[in-house]
């Protein structure tokens, strides 16, 4: 019996599943009164009818059909089961899918939906509605969409013919009108529509089509779907389709010599793809364009072309395709011509033999079908649709294959590539009924030709067989083999089959495998056996297989950088994959005499493959979990990003590229004489153009070209001429012009790889730029060297990284056992390159080659300055010249080859060192000459190649006022017949030089023109020692041009004039956060002084002394000079110091800029100022005094708190004592009160022997005081020390000016100060000092816990009170009288219960009936949120967990950050981590994670950072809760051993001097656990480690391991260790807290054999490197200091700390201690 409630929610339920809304389901209720299902399904037609016209529109007619399909549905139940459905029945059948998809049988569909229908309308008059169609639906016509763009057309005209045929065809018409809803065309439009729907919903049911008409379920409206479902694949869909298609076609496009659509055909497919991709907003860059244009093309009739066109920067894409058709023209307009006479001379030989040609086609297509297999029907039966569909176009082709060969001459035996996939094959033809082999009529035999049947195990064989066609796809079966191959033994669901292929690129990985990481964002596309069959978008990942060794052992295969086709039956291993890896591959089989296996030598292993059917296979299987952790796993292929291109090698045996019928050279075994007519003919082959070759070395005079080749010997400079070329010449007009071309592409040079020696060297003369010291890079074998020049030996890496990125990789680099080459940033280089290397021994230095060859570069560069003259400051120019010149130098030890030569392989070309010697006086081209009447040629000095700008032919020279620029217009100057005496005399005048440069003269070493007594008694700030420290500029040496510098102890530096500068400049950076006005507007000259006219930031406009406004802000004054050319007028000559370093002075007005453009600070909705102008005019736009009342407050308690003495008007500081500025800084605490604080500048004073350190207490100890309080019952108050800094007396010896907020009786005097003010660098020591001693006399002493955390004892109890600067916590039964204490020695300000304590929130809430207190970051996190969204304008989005679980950071490849972004990714990691300290543990892998990249973070970095505050936004309420209650361990077995034999003496420590322990006890534990190899390129594990004290979580631990564990035993065992360490800590903390502590602490563990390994005595180690681990768990364990507990993975809440997790069960874990 149903209850009644139970009756009308099954009613309900019915009603809501069969469409019925709201309205029309309480209509049946209220007016109809149905109540239960029986009485649902016994409505009649005529009550139904009487619904339709009584409801008033609420019971629709579409309703009134559903009701009769329910009907039908329940008379078909009650037939076929003699029985109605209960109502559990109803439930669970009538469920909105089986509603979609139910169709009624053919009499009740009939009754239903295909009959006449009487309709009683409101009129009360009958009319009789003859539906559009008679004809039964039959579903099974429907043509099905899958969703995919590329079959919307075709399923839209199948669509329309179908529904046109029912008589629906109207509704598809855009023109066509809905009529009325009181017409009587109405009702025929409902049924229609809703016939419509239906039939929409139906085809769309199997494809992601479905969710675009699902939203018009509720009223059936087909109309309105369709229109939905046009619209999106006619429009957003498209373009995302468009999209990708264009991408997929551009990546895949290919032009081969054997294309059928030549290089025309070519180029309108890379411009198709260009087009559409454009059309959709997807912009393909230059470089991009021309680079995939020209990588495409394999035919080697372009290959000249190719290698010019890349070789030359300066033609872009559409130059490179006006050439390639060019080319392509004659190459196409050849191959026709042969074609067509091929097509004459056989063209009377057709006509004649027509007919007897046809019957030989005949009969090869017949004898060509006969080899095709006919299946017998029980296998034709027992295939799938798919399958059938599959098998009839593998016949399809075979016939058209056949025809195609009977007209094609000499290519019968071309076959497609082997194992292509068909997957891709989506061919659209329609069957031929001749070609369905297996269709009823053609069906000739029920069993195989010879009479062999198929058991079952050939019958799944040939599903599989199939289900991946190509393994008939490329061969002919006879039937002889057929049986054979039908009745290979089936493999298990799970099992697959691994083929050895040596012709696919990349290795696939299909059913077998277990998938261990997916590749976030890299896809792959496969091409099958044609071009046009591609399957896109396929995953990149590793992943691992079982397999079985012929004795029995099982052995796991991991594969990295493989294509994971999960669901293909077969795998391939590509043999070149697993060789580029050093895994030796024997795929010739034994019958040939090959080992038909494969060797892994550095395991001592051989797999052997089976041989089946000329393919080496071998069987595989998903391993088991306990596979995965216990068998021995071989990897197969590099984790590195594999690139199948790498390995290309068009070598085809020599001189075999030309064509033998045209080659006019003769062949090599003619001997060496010859061989070079044929290397010209190379030559003129790769480089038609060109029509400079080498010198005539027979008319060669040597000493011709000393001077610009180093002055190396005659017969180098011969040897040199002969092995490499000079084709470029400096073409010269008079007067120098302008070239817009780059005029010698073929010239640029190429990148590569080779092993190197490597150092660095040192000069006693700093160069240009502060250049110190030089990083050699020297090939070993080739002689080629690279150098780079730096400021200091630290900058290594830096040229580590450039010459990587200039040059490439060497597979081994060797270098001495310098500090810098043995960093941890050269080895992260090292490691992130996989570059092995090797170091010298100790004092060994001639083992490093690059020694002896910088003594050979330090030989040439004093040569060539010695010759020339030039000074020592350009002695990098000069190093990098000797560099190029050697280079290009041919060498004795090399058989007279060039470095460049024996490195790349390539001959040079030195036509860039024969134009100019170095030094050499030059003209070099103006072009922002441009007034009349003046000189385009300014003079200056050769200083050698320009590197990387140009064309070949750009040199570097010397400028007269000292500047070094890159010019490739120049002439030289040493030549008196064109002389130019205007640019000499231009360059005489020039202001800059005390020396002027003149066409053959010597240029000495200058000082520039500036006076010296402007710079005596100018103040700077130097670092030594890296302590910066004051000091004076005393006097200017005339003798050295150097000044000397006095520090405050007394000590004398001489500097030069840069260092000067460069102090100035960061001088004033250091102040740069004090500029107060926008711009400058205008300057004049007023009474003899200089003003400029300045707008403030408060958009007042004033004269102000240009120098007042110079001390304040020189740099914006010296970018106003420079940009109004007023540099070289009195008074304004001064800004040349900062204009003359180019690089300094841009970034200066870079960060000028960024301070300037910072918009308001916010903080609690409140306006911040930076300025105390800001602050009075945020006071006056407010209508308040609130800041101005802060600030005199401060001021105030300054002179209170007696901080200053100030000296009489007019008298000046003692001689010792050193001036610091003063500054106001503002601020709003929580409470909305306005703060301000006058703070000195430290940074410009040397404590010295003064201690600054000051400590704080740590958040873990706040954390244990908040527990603590709740366990012994103390109450909590937080107190504000007031101006806490001025209670501190300090030791410096400082002195400032009082400023206008110190009133007009003080403004201008000199202030001692003798308080520890705020901002010098001993007032922080000096607080701490002076509040100990505070907090004794109240008898508080520091814990040894914390010296932070101060304890009293109390006889039954401790009290703690905790110090954060001037934020203090008391822990105690009666807090108030130590407050009173206190207040007797300082201001105490918010004082109470702490609801905001240092970023956190502390509540209390009811918990199970009782009060507890609740630790939360939510205020912080909410705050943070907010900056992030209006710093990176968006919306931070939900997550339900903190990282994606198969994202893998150290795998992203999207683009470097720069600039801002890389700061504000830094800021993010810093606000994760304080999120963390305040006890977000759950974000604690995420955040140390991503921590990681912060020197060089990426895009996908960024927005993976992101994501992790979008969980934090949406789930900023956890919170921690302080439970003590102990946890319940009674249930925990745990076995006690005898440990003496192995740690006789192993006892706990316990501190000697700690407090007795008061209080309640408290129970510790741990969870610890492991990720094994986790980051995917270091395969270094992750340790996770949360600490619990009672049931309350204390501290996280997450980090990565500073070892790689080869098994996750050692991963494991090494967080064993660590959790160990922390346990240790936590118990001596809280002893000295004089906290008791109940038993050992106990640690959870997921790792039996960790578990068992530690606590069993009789348990031997498993490895030898993890003995230390091993020991020192052991003998905690021994000790009893911890207790090893196994529990379930899924139970381990340190899985948060070691891995991504998915959603669910990140919340799960997540809530076993958050709130």
């Amino acid at each position: 019996m149903v209850k009644p409630g139970t009756r009308k929610e099954l009613v309900e339920h019915v009603l809501t599943v069969i469409g019925f809304d709201k309205e029309a389901r309480d209509y049946l209720a209220t007016t109809r009164k149905i109540f239960s299902y029986a009485r649902l399904v016994s409505q009649t037609d005529e009550l139904i009818q009487i619904y339709i016209n009584e409801s008033g529109g609420i019971f629709s007619h579409a309703d009134g059909i559903e009701i009769k399909k329910l009907i039908s549905w329940d008379q078909e139940f009650k037939k076929k089961f003699s029985k109605g459905p209960d109502s559990s029945e109803v439930k669970e059948i009538i469920t909105e899918e089986f509603w979609d998809c139910y169709r009624p049988s053919d009499t009740t569909d009939e009754n239903i939906s295909d009959s006449k229908l009487n309709l009683q309308v409101s009129t009360g008059r009958t009319e009789t509605v003859e539906k559009s169609s008679t004809t039964k639906v039959d579903f099974k016509s429907i043509p099905e969409f899958n969703g995919k763009i590329n079959n919307w057309a075709q399923y839209e005209r199948l669509l329309e013919a179908y529904t046109s045929a029912l008589g629906l065809g109207d509704l598809l018409d855009d023109t066509f009108l809905t009529p009325d809803e009181d017409s009587k065309d109405y009702e025929t439009y409902e049924f229609k529509n809703k016939r419509f729907y239906d039939i929409l919903q139906y085809s769309t049911a199997k494809g992601t089509a479905y969710t675009k008409i699902k939203p018009f379920k509720k009223k059936k409206d087909g109309v309105l779907a369709y229109k939905a479902l046009r619209d999106w694949y006619d429009g957003q869909g498209c373009e995302e389709t468009k999209a990708t298609r264009g991408w997929n076609n551009l990546h895949t496009l290919i032009l081969h010599k054997n294309s059928n659509y030549g290089m025309d055909g070519y180029i309108s497919r890379y411009e198709k793809a260009i087009q559409d991709l454009d059309d959709v907003g997807e912009i393909v860059s230059e470089k991009l364009r021309k680079t995939i244009l020209l990588k495409g093309i394999k035919d080697d009739y372009y290959k000249a072309a190719i290698t010019t066109l890349k070789m030359d920067s300066s033609k872009k894409s559409e130059a490179c395709v006006n050439e390639l058709q060019k080319i392509g023209i004659d190459y196409d307009t050849e191959n026709s011509k042969r074609s067509s006479r091929n097509a004459n001379s056989t063209s009377t030989d057709n006509k004649s033999n027509s007919n007897s040609t046809n019957k030989k086609n005949n009969n090869n297509n017949k004898n060509q079908n006969d080899k095709w297999v006919f299946l017998p029907k029980e296998a034709w039966n027992a295939m799938t649709n798919e399958q059938k569909k599959v098998w009839t176009n593998l016949r399809q082709a075979n016939s058209r294959k056949s025809k195609q060969n009977n007209r094609q001459d000499n290519q019968s035996n071309n076959l497609p590539n082997q194992y292509s996939n068909s997957r891709n094959n989506n061919s659209t033809t329609e069957n031929d009924e001749d070609d369905n082999q297996n269709s009823p009529k053609n069906n000739q035999s029920d069993e195989l030709p010879n009479g062999e049947e198929i058991n079952d195990a050939g019958k799944k064989w040939l599903n599989y067989t199939l289900t991946n066609a190509h393994a008939l796809r490329t061969v002919n079966i006879d039937n002889s083999k057929l049986a054979t191959v039908l009745n290979m033994k089936a493999s298990k669901p799970t099992d697959g089959i691994l083929i050895i292929d040596g012709g696919c690129d990349t290795t696939v990985c299909g059913i077998g495998w277990k998938i261990i990481s997916q590749d976030p964002i890299r896809k792959a596309n496969l091409i099958g056996y044609s071009e046009d069959k591609t399957d896109q978008g396929i995953p990149i990942g590793s992943a691992i297989t079982a397999t079985n060794l012929p004795n029995g052992d099982t052995i796991l295969l991991q594969v990295n950088e493989a294509v994971l086709l999960s669901k293909n039956k077969n795998s391939l291993l590509s043999c070149q994959q697993v060789r580029d890896f050093g895994i030796q591959v024997n795929d010739v089989p034994r019958k040939y005499g090959g080992s038909q296996n494969l060797h892994v030598e550095q395991e001592g292993i051989s797999i052997p493959f089976s041989l089946n059917r000329a393919l080496l296979t071998k069987n595989i299987r998903v391993p088991t979990d306990h596979e995965l952790q216990y068998c021995e796993v071989i990897n197969l292929t590099n984790d590195q990003v594999w690139d199948p291109e790498e390995l290309n090698d068009n070598y085809e045996g020599e001189m075999s590229f030309i064509n033998k019928s045209e080659m006019t050279c003769v062949s090599a075994t003619e001997g060496n004489d010859k061989k070079e007519n044929q290397d010209n003919f190379l030559k003129d082959l790769l480089y038609p153009n060109l029509n400079a070759t080498r010198r005539e070395v027979e008319k060669l005079n040597p000493e011709n070209y000393k001077r610009y080749l180093g002055w190396i010997p005659n017969e180098r400079i011969i040897k040199t001429f002969e092995n490499s070329t000079q084709h470029a010449k400096n073409y010269l007009q008079l007067p120098l012009k302008k070239h817009f071309k780059s005029r010698f592409p073929v010239l640029n040079r190429p990148r590569l790889t080779e092993t190197y020696c490597t150092d660095t060297f040192f000069s006693s003369t700093p160069g240009i730029g502060g250049i110190n010291c030089a990083q050699v890079f020297v090939g070993k074998s080739s002689n080629f060297g690279q150098i780079y020049g730096m400021k200091s030996e630290s900058q290594g890496s830096e040229a580590l990284e450039e010459f990587i990125s200039e040059i490439g990789a060497p597979h081994h680099l060797h270098s001495d056992n310098a500090q810098m080459e043995t960093s941890k940033t050269w080895k992260n280089i090292l490691r992130k390159y996989n570059i092995s290397s090797s170091t010298t021994e100790p004092r060994n230095p001639q083992q490093n080659y690059a020694e002896r060859m910088i003594q050979e570069y330090k030989k040439f560069i004093n040569l060539i300055m010695d010759r020339t003259g030039t000074p020592n400051e350009y002695w990098m120019y000069a190093a990098e010249y000797v560099v190029y010149l050697l280079n290009h130098m041919s060498v004795k030890k090399l058989k007279w080859k060039t470095p460049i030569e024996a490195a790349f392989g390539y001959t040079p070309d030195i036509s860039a060192l024969l134009q100019f010697s170095f030094w050499e006086n030059v003209y070099y081209y103006d072009p922002d000459a441009t007034s009349f009447p003046t000189t385009k040629e300014n003079v200056g000095h050769f200083l050698g190649i320009s590197k990387n700008c140009g064309d070949a032919l750009t040199f570097y020279v010397l400028t007269a006022n000292e500047q070094i620029i890159s010019r490739s217009v120049l002439r030289t100057a040493e030549d008196n017949s064109t002389k130019n005496l205007r640019a000499e005399l231009n360059s005489y005048n020039s202001e800059g030089s005390k020396n002027r440069i003149q066409a053959g003269s010597d240029f000495t070493k200058i000082v520039p023109d500036f006076d010296v007594k402007k710079f005596i008694g100018f103040h700077l700030i130097r670092n030594r020692s890296g302590t910066p420290h004051k000091a004076e500029v005393t006097r200017f040496d005339e003798s050295e041009q150097k000044f000397f510098i006095e520090y405050a102890n007394g000590t004398e530096e001489m500097v030069d004039y840069d260092d000067l500068v460069n102090c100035l400049n960061r001088k004033n950076e250091e102040f740069s956060d004090y500029w107060a006005f926008q711009e400058i507007l205008d300057h004049r000259t007023q009474n003899g002084i200089r003003e400029v006219k300045v707008l403030w930031d408060t958009g007042e406009v004033s004269w102000e002394p240009m120098d007042v406004i110079r001390k304040d802000d020189p740099v914006t004054l010296a970018k106003y000079a420079k940009d109004k050319n007023l540099e070289n007028q009195a008074g304004w000559k001064w800004a040349k110091r900062y204009t003359k370093n180019q690089k300094k002075f841009i970034r200066l007005v870079k960060i000028m800029k960024s301070q300037k453009k910072n918009g308001p600070k916010f903080k609690f909705g409140i306006q911040v100022p930076r300025s105390m102008r800001e602050a009075l005019e945020l006071d006056r736009a407010n209508g308040n005094n609130f800041w101005k009342d802060a600030i005199d407050t401060e001021i105030s308690q300054q002179l209170d708190y007696d901080v200053f003495k100030d000296l009489p008007k007019g008298q000046k500081p003692p001689r010792n004592y050193t001036f610091v500025p003063l500054h106001m800084c503002f601020d709003v605490k929580f409470d909305l009160r306005r703060k301000a604080r006058l703070v000195a500048g430290g940074n410009w004073t040397d404590p010295g022997y003064e201690d600054v350190y000051s400590g704080v207490v740590s958040i873990e100890t706040i954390r244990l005081g908040f527990f603590l309080a709740a366990l012994n019952g103390l109450d909590i108050c937080a107190a504000d020390v007031g101006n806490a800094f001025l209670h501190g007396i300090t030791n410096e010896f400082v002195y400032s000016i009082a400023g206008p907020e110190f009133g007009p009786k003080l403004q201008g005097r000199v202030l001692i100060i003798k308080k520890s003010l705020y901002g010098l660098r001993t007032s922080a020591a000096r607080w701490h000092e002076h509040f100990t001693d505070s907090l004794r006399t109240l008898g508080f002493t520091p814990s040894k816990a914390d010296p932070d955390m101060y304890m009293k004892d109390m006889g039954t109890h401790y009290e703690y009170i905790s110090m954060y600067v001037d934020d203090i916590l008391i822990f105690s039964k009666n807090p108030l009288v130590i407050v009173n204490g206190l207040k007797a020695l300082y201001i105490l300000k918010g004082v109470g219960k702490p609801e905001y304590y240092l970023g956190g929130d502390v509540e209390e809430i009811r918990v199970e009936g009782s009060i507890r207190m609740v630790l939360s970051s939510k205020t912080y996190i909410r705050n943070i949120c907010e900056k992030i969204e209006k710093l990176f304008e968006l919306v931070l989005h939900k997550y339900n967990a903190p990282m994606d679980e198969k994202y893998h950071p150290e795998l992203d490849s999207t683009e470097l950050l720069t600039g801002d972004n890389i700061t504000k990714y830094r800021m993010l990691i810093g606000c994760g981590n304080w999120a963390v300290t305040l006890g977000r543990y759950d974000v604690h892998y995420a955040i140390s994670t991503m921590a990681r990249y912060s020197h060089l973070p990426r895009k996908g970095h960024l927005m993976a950072t992101i994501r992790i505050f979008g969980y934090l936004k949406w789930f900023l309420k956890k919170k921690v809760i302080i439970d003590t209650t102990i946890p319940n361990v009674d249930n925990l077995k745990i076995e006690q051993f005898n440990w003496t034999e192995f740690y006789p003496h192993a006892i706990e420590e316990i501190p000697k001097d700690m407090p007795e322990p008061k209080g309640k006890e408290v129970k510790l534990s741990s969870s610890f656990d492991a990720s094994h190899a986790s980051d995917l390129v270091t395969r270094r594990s992750v340790t996770g480690v949360l600490q619990m004290i009672n049931n309350t979580p204390i501290s996280s631990y997450s980090k990565r391991q500073n070892t790689v564990e080869s098994s996750t035993y050692g991963s494991e065992l090494v967080a064993a260790r660590i959790a160990t360490d922390l346990a240790v800590a936590m118990r001596y903390k809280l002893r000295m807290l004089g906290v008791p502590i109940q038993g050992s602490t106990l640690l959870y563990g997921d790792n039996l054999s960790v578990i068992t390994n530690a606590t069993l005595p009789s348990s031997t180690l498993k490895k030898k490197h993890n003995a230390i681990a091993y020991h020192r768990v052991r003998e905690a364990v021994a000790s009893r200091i911890i207790d090893m507990v196994h529990i379930p993975s899924t139970e381990n809440v340190s899985d948060l700390l070691t891995k991504p997790l998915g959603p669910q069960k990140h919340y799960r874990l997540m809530s076993k201690f958050f709130r």
